[in-house]
């Protein structure tokens, strides 16, 4: 009872709105730690025309893959498009406001803590503006207040603001939670400014990332539930950010922007039915992480069948608190149902890629505003008295409570610190990784052979990677075979491999960006151009991934120019190509997390 009184004295504090702000930007502070990670260095790389293949213009930073045919040619050529690949491949978001951010952080300034500042910045801003949406959604002011305290400590924010690359999630959710809260303005008070602004922000959102377009369900569910004129004034008070969308879409696919053929990004509307296919899975993996410690980064982790225990246990977390909570939504249903309508309509276009806490974003505005109801009902009732024979909430109710006190309020903000510091366990990984291949012997101007990749990060990326960390990088790279199971490579001729692998290849979920075998799936005979050679698909499984291929060289496979290596779990090793006739087995090799000191 202390506890909860404590709180409640917070909650009406003047202050408590700075306090959080504070604290939030504090528990954040680990991310100055972590300088440049993954992405991060391809974003360097860009800046520095160190990789020219990957150089960019100050607004196309996030330009990775272009659907040009000269483009294609000289990736592939180079090894960052596999030759696995989709024939419709391409991938390149249109987010000129984050990446002229970049811009500055990578190019002008040139420092990562300048950068890592400068997403707390944007963080900051977006705290801001969520308290403007909750203050003019809920009567009581500390209530909001109560809202805004879990959305600022939620530890799913950790990589988004952690990881520069991440930005465009902060700045567009920025500008759009603003749109919202000028949206409502707009409409409770008749602000003509708050007319044009709630569109101008969103223009802004969108033109630094595709995660603003998902706020603009909150506006449609503020429509719905909350917004008091006619049917007709409320239809037309969409329509400015409506054509905003609209215009902002047309210009996008226009530039040539957009994702075809990849299994990581699925653009709606080319792909419908592949996109409603990963939805299936992707949209109850975002909305259960959002309310137990289930985490969506785990999906993206974890190969099924256990993707489907993990979604089970949360989908069961989530239904039961929710069945216990129903009496306490229902008392608050307009307001309730504007916050799930919101979150469920948000999560929508965020399952477009694989799920990941830092998507969490949109979801988590009307999550927190649930969670806030929920909350209110059961340890401060607006029945409650000061009399002793006061009624009390429910026990199953106050059960719910706590667990909701427990996850999100105790949890969260001591997990957050850690959380941040979450990546800097992958970056370090794939940073060994691409220096181990410079200790197998020289690399500058060779044609590096990786018998056997983990993932896209260890394969197809590596030279721009080492290029990034400031290394001599190859001429070119081959990715022979990418999965972590067992197999088998074997010399059938002087030029010839043979590489098996029952399990089938492409087994992790990163190595979907290029090709995804469950709307692509692979044929047996189907043939691709290596460069200096050829790759036959002679077998494959079940669900249409490989599981024997055959190396074709037009070129001998001993020579000067050509290094041998294959992954081993933590990195490179060299491979000593068999003789002809024999063959070499490979143990599974996972992708080792754990620190090489």
């Amino acid at each position: 009872m202390a506890a909860k009184s404590r709180l409640r004295r917070f909650l009406d504090w003047p202050w408590a709105v700075h306090v959080i702000l504070g604290v939030a930007l504090i528990l954040l502070l680990p991310s100055f730690a972590l300088g440049l990670q993954l992405d991060d260095r391809i974003h360097r790389v860009m800046a520095t025309d160190s990789f020219p293949m990957l150089s960019r213009g100050p607004t196309e930073y996030y330009a990775f893959f272009l659907d040009a045919d000269e483009f294609r040619g000289a990736a592939a050529e180079v090894g960052i498009l596999p030759w696995y690949t989709d024939p419709g491949f391409h991938g390149s978001f249109w987010r000129p406001l984050s990446s002229l951010s970049l811009h500055l952080d990578h190019a002008i300034v040139g420092s990562p803590a300048f950068a890592h500042a400068h997403n707390l910045a944007w963080l900051a801003a977006l705290i801001l503006a969520t308290w403007a949406v909750y203050r003019r959604v809920f009567e009581a002011r500390w209530l909001a207040v109560l809202a805004l305290l879990l959305f600022a400590l939620d530890e799913s924010h950790a990589n988004a603001v952690g990881w520069i690359a991440a930005r465009n999630s902060v700045m567009s959710m920025a500008f759009a939670t603003a749109a919202v809260a000028l949206h409502l303005r707009w409409r409770e008070e008749g602000d003509l400014s708050a007319a044009f602004g709630a569109p101008a922000m969103l223009g802004l959102g969108l033109l630094s990332g595709e995660t603003a377009l998902a706020m603009t369900a909150y506006l449609f569910a503020y429509a719905l539930w909350l917004d008091r004129g006619s049917v007709r004034e409320r239809a037309a008070s969409l329509l400015p950010c409506a054509a905003v969308s609209v215009v902002w879409r047309v210009v996008y696919v226009s530039l040539g922007h957009g994702f075809g053929g990849s299994g990581l990004y699925i653009d709606p509307s080319a792909e419908p039915l592949h996109f409603a296919r990963a939805m299936v899975e992707r949209l109850p993996a975002l909305i259960s992480s959002q309310f137990t410690p289930v985490s969506a980064d785990f999906v993206a982790l974890i190969a099924k069948p256990g993707l489907w225990v993990l979604l089970a246990v949360g989908l069961a977390l989530l239904g039961m608190c929710t069945a216990l909570a129903w009496p306490a939504l229902r008392e608050r249903r307009e307001l309730a149902a504007f916050f799930a309508t919101g979150m469920v309509l948000a999560a929508v276009p965020m399952c477009s890629t694989m799920p990941q806490e830092r998507l969490l974003f949109p979801v988590g505005l009307g999550g927190f505003g649930l969670v806030a109801i929920v909350l209110q009902a059961a340890f401060w009732p607006e029945t409650e008295t000061e009399t002793e024979t006061e009624t009390k909430p429910p026990l199953r109710l106050r059960a719910v409570g706590a667990f909701l006190v427990f996850t999100h309020l105790v949890l969260a903000p001591l997990t957050l610190p850690p959380r941040v510091l979450g990546i800097q366990i992958l970056g370090a990984r794939y940073d060994a990784t691409a220096r181990s291949i410079g200790g197998l012997g020289e690399v500058e101007g060779k044609t590096v052979y990786l018998v056997r990749s983990a993932d896209l990060f260890t394969g197809p990326l590596l030279g721009p990677h080492r290029a990034g960390l400031g290394l001599d990088r190859p001429a070119r790279t081959r990715t022979l075979a990418s999965g972590v199971e067992a197999m088998t490579v074997a010399r059938t001729g002087p030029r010839t491999l043979v590489i098996t692998c029952d399990a089938g290849l492409l087994d992790q979920p990163l190595d979907r960006m290029f090709r995804d075998p469950e709307a692509l799936p692979f044929v047996a005979g189907e043939r691709h151009d290596f460069g200096d050679g050829e790759v036959l698909v002679e077998a494959v499984t079940s669900d249409g991934r490989p599981t024997q291929i055959r190396f074709e060289s037009r070129l001998p496979l001993e020579r000067e120019d050509a290094l041998w290596v294959v992954w081993t779990g933590k990195g490179y090793e060299p491979f000593a190509l068999p003789a002809v006739g024999e063959r070499v087995e490979l143990a599974p090799a996972p992708v080792d997390f754990s620190s090489d000191e």
